[in-house]
């Protein structure tokens, strides 16, 4: 399994959130996601501080890095706020 420095299952738990109205669930997604997220940046400071190719390092900063913390940014900042006003319609078309 690859290290965890891509967002797949953060965006399935924020797809989950946005469609259950069962607030217990949606607390353990907000877990869930917060999980990813820590995941995420260790794993990016891990590939970032390692001896890898220049290259690869170029590409990990300037495009999977910003990529998946522009989706952790939109969960907080728009779909988080949208699920807790009950405003569905708007959680689901962010973007």
């Amino acid at each position: 399994m690859p290290p965890p420095l891509y967002v797949i299952e953060t965006y399935l738990d924020a797809l989950q959130l946005i469609s259950t109205h069962d607030a217990a669930v949606q607390e353990k997604l907000y877990g869930s996601i917060a999980q990813h997220k820590k995941d995420f940046l260790q794993q990016y400071n891990r590939w970032h501080a390692s001896d890898i190719d220049p290259q690869i390092k170029q590409i990990l900063d300037q495009e999977l890095y910003p990529t998946g913390s522009a989706v952790f940014e939109i969960i907080e900042s728009k779909v988080k706020p949208a699920v807790k006003g009950n405003n569905r319609l708007e959680a689901e078309t962010v973007n």
